[in-house]
């Protein structure tokens, strides 16, 4: 500050010597002169700002002005930018930490089912294997005969079992399979003789055939042929019986027998 501002500040806050007035007439002189000390510091306060800004002023409207340099220039360092963050207010009036936004995990995330997703897997399941059907295994082709032979007085009955799997013979006439109405009529007839003589029985196969047969029939029957020979002398005779069916290789021939005592 210049030295006349400063000797005029000191001048004003000065006290002036003891009046030798009365006591009341001193004190208002001393009122009055206060009062005027005061206005004439404001006025020179005033007059002081005044040429400061003046001097402000003169410095910046100089050409090619800077500001003072402080010390030696050295590498600018760009400084953080602060960005503000708006406090949340509670209801309470108070203002609280701001929440920062959450980011969505996607392994949590909820489908609309409301179960949650699981997390993609890196790894390709291979698909379940597939159940193949296994077609059943044919049965081998066999045909079995079983022969009983029983006695009422001297007539005789036989009992004939057919069972397993044979054949069906093919037709003479349009080489197809034959379609018959029981198991034993797929077998190729039979024969069988007494024991007591030259005397037969038995049945024609008809006019079918083993050569190309090729589907399959199984099952099982039982023949009952009730009191188809009598007997005329007493004695041990046996029974010869002979049938047969198709097979993969053509006809195929069984022979069973049997015994009867006739008293």
């Amino acid at each position: 500050m210049p030295t006349d501002l400063s000797d005029k500040f000191n001048r004003l806050v000065e006290d002036q010597p003891p009046s030798a007035a009365a006591p009341a007439d001193a004190v208002v002189a001393r009122i009055r002169t206060v009062r005027r000390r005061r206005t004439a510091g404001v006025a020179v306060l005033a007059t002081a700002g005044v040429a400061v800004a003046a001097l402000a002023a003169g410095t910046m409207a100089r050409p090619n002005s800077a500001p003072p340099v402080t010390g030696t220039p050295g590498p600018t360092t760009p400084s953080a930018i602060a960005i503000p963050t708006q406090p949340v207010i509670t209801p309470t009036g108070k203002a609280s930490t701001p929440i920062k936004p959450s980011v969505p995990d996607p392994s949590n995330e909820v489908d609309p089912a409301g179960k949650p997703n699981d997390p993609p897997s890196n790894t390709t399941s291979a698909p379940p294997p597939t159940e193949k059907s296994t077609p059943p295994v044919a049965k081998p082709v066999k045909g079995a005969v079983s022969l009983k032979a029983e006695l009422s007085g001297r007539d005789l009955t036989l009992k004939i079992t057919f069972s397993g799997t044979i054949l069906a013979p093919v037709a003479a006439e349009d080489g197809k399979s034959i379609t018959a109405g029981s198991f034993r009529d797929y077998w190729m007839g039979d024969r069988y003789t007494y024991g007591d003589g030259p005397e037969e029985g038995g049945s024609d196969s008809g006019g079918v055939s083993c050569q190309g047969a090729t589907k399959r029939i199984t099952g099982s029957d039982v023949v009952t042929l009730t009191k188809i020979h009598t007997y005329t002398k007493p004695g041990t005779y046996t029974i010869d019986y002979r049938t047969g069916y198709c097979g993969p290789n053509g006809y195929v021939e069984l022979v069973r027998t049997a015994q009867v005592t006739v008293r």
